[in-house]
C-alpha cells in the first residue's frame, strides 16, 4: 500500500503490534477496511460512522475514506478475503455462526 500524505499520516497509523499492522484510525482499533465496509457496503455516511465512534471524530473518518480510495483495490481485496474465510467458516460450524446454542443434553432421571 502506498504512504499515506502528512495530512492523512496524522489519522491513520499501521503498527505491527496492533492490528496485525493493518493501517487504522489513530488512537483506535478501527481499521480502515471497517470504514470502507460501512461506508461502501452498508452505506453508511461519515457522521453516522462519528456518531457510532466518537472517539475518533469526523476528521480521522474522512482520513480512512480518503486512505481507502487510494489504496482500494488492496483494502477490497482484504475485505474480499475475510468474507471467504467467514463462509468458509460458516460451511464448517454454521450452528455456531448463527448464534444458535448447542442442543441440551436431556437429564438421566432413570436413577
Amino acid at each position: 500500500m502506498s504512504v499515506a500524505p502528512p495530512v492523512i499520516q496524522q489519522h491513520i497509523v499501521a503498527t505491527p503490534e496492533t492490528c496485525g499492522g493493518q493501517p487504522r484510525m489513530a488512537g483506535s482499533r478501527i481499521k480502515v477496511k471497517e470504514v470502507a465496509v460501512c461506508r461502501v457496503h452498508l452505506g453508511m455516511t461519515p457522521e453516522e460512522m462519528a456518531a457510532e465512534w466518537p472517539h475518533v471524530g469526523l476528521a480521522a473518518i474522512h482520513a480512512a475514506l480518503s486512505y481507502y480510495y487510494d489504496n482500494r483495490e488492496a483494502i477490497d481485496a482484504e475485505i474480499l478475503a475475510d468474507e471467504k474465510w467467514v463462509e468458509k467458516q460458516r460451511e464448517r460450524s454454521p450452528r455456531l455462526l448463527k448464534n444458535e446454542q448447542p442442543p441440551e443434553e436431556e437429564e438421566d432421571t432413570a436413577q
